[in-house]
């Protein structure tokens, strides 16, 4: 019975040294993978804002774990408190729940004190996403869902976009007995080009409707 006691009650003096060392270079290597995601990124929405979270999450998964580690009765609150809150994250894309789950496995890779292990797997991924990165097309850095609907054609649509956007995407078309609508991940040249495309396409259709969505700030 004591001994059951003691398994429960037994703690381990976290050193402040080993566990600011963790910290940092959780810090450090969170930063490598938001600059990763921010470079090779593949989502539409705002990788600049959405990456500002691994730091966070990085660090605080290493406390977590360096404090609960050292007792079993710390880990079976952690349980319970987390059947209690209840995290819902707006993951949008499944790249950026592959993003959270590294930055997450890096807090426990330093957190329970793997540091080698920790840092060759995860310099060995991003070595890997940046190869990724650079052999596939460039992709897009400030992307705009932009949506369309008239009495016009994909082709007729695709004409007038094209020169005014560094890259163009079709995400989806719907096509009715009178008009067409259609949405592109679109990447602006500058925003006078936005203008004239949208300017083009009115002429084209004078009833058609545009709309789009930024990702990021327009100015």
């Amino acid at each position: 019975m004591q001994a059951l006691i003691d398994l429960f009650t037994v703690t381990e003096t976290v050193s402040v040294i080993e566990l600011g060392t963790d910290l940092v270079l959780s810090a450090l290597l969170s930063g490598l993978v938001y600059l990763a995601f921010l470079q090779f990124g593949d989502t539409i929405s705002s990788r600049r804002q959405f990456g500002r979270i691994f730091f966070l999450v990085a660090v605080c998964t290493t406390l977590i774990i360096a404090v609960i580690k050292s007792s079993i009765a710390l880990s079976l609150g952690l349980v319970g408190a987390l059947s209690i809150v209840r995290f819902r994250a707006a993951i949008k894309e499944p790249e950026e729940l592959a993003y959270l789950f590294l930055c997450v496995a890096i807090g426990l890779g330093f957190g329970a004190g793997l540091r080698i292990v920790t840092l060759f797997g995860s310099l060995v991924i991003l070595v890997i996403l940046v190869l990724r990165g650079l052999i596939s097309p460039k992709r897009l850095n400030e992307a705009y869902n932009f949506n369309v609907s008239g009495k016009f054609s994909l082709g007729q649509v695709t004409e007038i976009l094209r020169p005014s956007t560094r890259e163009l995407r079709l995400r989806r078309s719907d096509s009715g007995p009178d008009k067409v609508s259609m949405m592109f991940a679109a990447e602006f040249r500058s925003l006078a080009r936005m203008e004239a495309a949208i300017a083009e396409l009115r002429a084209l259709d004078p009833e058609a409707v545009v709309s789009f969505i930024s990702n990021s700030a327009l100015i």
